[in-house]
């Protein structure tokens, strides 16, 4: 039997490039935020670069913060983490 791939949605997973834009999901609102820095594949550190809106999250515009890929049937999304989570789960740099 083979062996199938993690995400079975049919497009590759894409390593966003350093200073693109990529949407992160953040709590109470999408935000776009500007790559920083690739960790791997799953992992990127971002600056805010809109205006946030939320009070539900202490985070502004210049921030910096970890986003970590989320897939979902077939949809991909980006979600901010808690640095001390981000870091402890953080398998190695790229």
């Amino acid at each position: 039997m083979p062996v199938q791939p993690r995400f079975t949605s049919g497009q590759p997973l894409i390593r966003p490039d350093v200073g693109s834009y990529i949407i992160v999901h953040m709590p109470g609102e999408i935000m776009r935020c500007l790559v920083d820095k690739v960790v791997d594949r799953d992992r990127v550190i971002v600056e805010i670069d809109s205006v946030p809106m939320s009070k539900s999250h202490n985070y502004r515009k210049g921030d910096k913060t970890g986003a970590r890929r989320r897939r979902a049937n077939g949809t991909e999304t980006w979600e901010a983490q808690d640095d001390r989570d981000f870091i402890a789960n953080r398998k190695g740099a790229v």
